[in-house]
């Protein structure tokens, strides 16, 4: 499976930023690993990754301004390789890689940055209890600014841009968080053709971080001792369940607890 990627196509790239770079985030390669197993499995439910594993970093030009506004620079292609296993789950190898447009022909020019398993899931979704909402909204008591958790991230050189903001509120307990998450307007006109929208998955990573911040709080204290920065980034998901596509319209909630 083959795409094209700038940091204006999709838009929505230009506001994940680390360190002033754009950084293609973690989600979006998931998602893209969910999208290659649907089309081999033939079905957009009851999907699953595993040990998927991020060795390389896909970065952009940052976008360039014009009279006509803002212009995509630096598009790559990307391609999303399977390869199948003997096993009754339709469990496939993944990798996925890139290529810089000007490269073309070049011997060796592709990078690969995601390599794991895509599968069918053992268990129907059927199987699984839904969570109560009103059950775990009772756990928290303590409500995070939202606006201060972004600034955090800012503070450690992750510039989320508008669409990158899904959390729209939050609670946080001892090792656990709950967040109420919608999409931006901006990106709902293209959010159908996704099984989950990369800034909604991205938004439930932000939620880990909020359940983290004791951990995170430490080890920022360990990294200023010994006089680095602190700064974590997902490179390694050892499962990930999709039981049915996410509807892009209305509110998601994620619950993390550690």
């Amino acid at each position: 499976y083959e795409s094209h990627l700038a940091t204006m196509n999709p838009t929505y790239l230009r506001d994940h930023v680390v360190f002033d770079t754009p950084v293609f985030p973690a989600a979006g390669f998931w998602e893209m690993a969910l999208a290659a197993a649907g089309q081999l499995i033939g079905r957009h439910s009851d999907l699953e990754l595993r040990d998927v594993l991020i060795s390389r970093a896909l970065v952009f030009d940052a976008p360039a301004e014009s009279d006509g506004g803002m212009t995509a620079l630096d598009e790559q292609r990307v391609q999303v390789v399977c390869e199948p296993k003997d096993d009754a789950q339709r469990s496939h190898h993944l990798s996925i890689f890139s290529l810089k447009d000007e490269q073309m022909g070049s011997e060796g020019a592709w990078r690969r940055h995601v390599s794991g398993m895509v599968r069918q899931r053992q268990v129907d979704s059927a199987s699984v209890a839904p969570a109560v909402l009103a059950d775990l909204q009772a756990q928290f008591v303590e409500e995070v600014s939202v606006e201060a958790f972004y600034q955090t991230f800012a503070q450690r050189q992750i510039a989320y841009g508008p669409a990158f903001q899904p959390i729209r509120a939050l609670w946080r307990d001892q090792n656990q968080a709950l967040a109420k998450m919608k999409l931006a307007k901006h990106v709902k006109r293209h959010a159908k053709r996704y099984l989950l929208h990369p800034t909604l998955l991205d938004g439930s990573l932000q939620a880990v971080a909020a359940a983290a911040a004791n951990l995170l709080t430490s080890a920022a204290a360990d990294e200023a001792e010994a006089g680095g920065q602190d700064l974590f980034l997902p490179i390694y998901c050892t499962c990930l369940s999709l039981f049915q596509p996410v509807p892009a319209e209305g509110e998601l909630w994620a619950y993390v607890q550690l």
